[in-house]
Formats: C-alpha cells, sequence, structure tokens
C-alpha cells in the first residue's frame, strides 16, 4: 500500500485471544495517533462498515 504523504489512515486492531489470559497491549512508535475507540466486542465488516 502506498499512501499520499500526510494522509490519514484508520486502523481497526482486535485482540482474539480468548483461550489464554495473555493481554498484549499495542503500542506504535514514531507516530501520532488517537484512540477513539476501546472495550470489549468484535469488529464486522458487514456492520461496521468502512467509512
Amino acid at each position: 500500500m502506498v499512501l499520499k504523504y500526510n494522509a490519514s489512515v484508520e486502523l481497526v486492531l482486535q485482540g482474539t485471544n480468548v483461550l489464554a489470559s495473555d493481554n498484549h497491549p499495542v503500542h506504535l512508535h514514531g507516530y501520532s495517533f488517537y484512540v477513539v475507540g476501546s472495550g470489549f466486542g468484535n469488529f464486522n465488516p458487514k456492520q461496521d462498515p468502512t467509512r
């Protein structure tokens, strides 16, 4: 994927580790980002379409 300079990208990061109690937080280096939501649930591309 090639993006234009200063483009915005939306990512859905979903932890799906339901069989173990391990928790691995996501971290990004060298990027500016905003957390716009968190919590439990599953991302469904049909119910949560690309905007």
